[in-house]
């Protein structure tokens, strides 16, 4: 192996490393996103399932779904923040 054929190689390894950081970068960036849209659905559905609680013309099942759902999101929203 020659001192080019190992600076090819250099320059190929570095383009790699490269494409690998640009990618994990985006994927930290998509993650940060995510977690923003998750949060701040968790936060609107947890201030309409305290609405609901004073509206006796909101179906149970409606109610109880919405519970559920916000039940979730909390397990999520827990799992997020530690």
């Amino acid at each position: 192996m020659n001192e080019n054929e190992l600076l090819e190689m250099g320059l190929e390894l570095k383009k790699k490393y490269e494409e690998l950081e640009k990618k994990e970068k985006d994927i930290k960036e998509e993650l940060l996103e995510l977690k923003k849209v998750i949060l701040a659905s968790y936060g609107s559905l947890r201030v309409f399932d305290d609405v609901l609680v004073y509206d006796s013309d909101v179906p149970l099942e409606l109610q109880n779904a919405i519970s559920t759902l916000r039940s979730f999101l909390s397990d999520i929203v827990e799992s997020l923040l530690t």
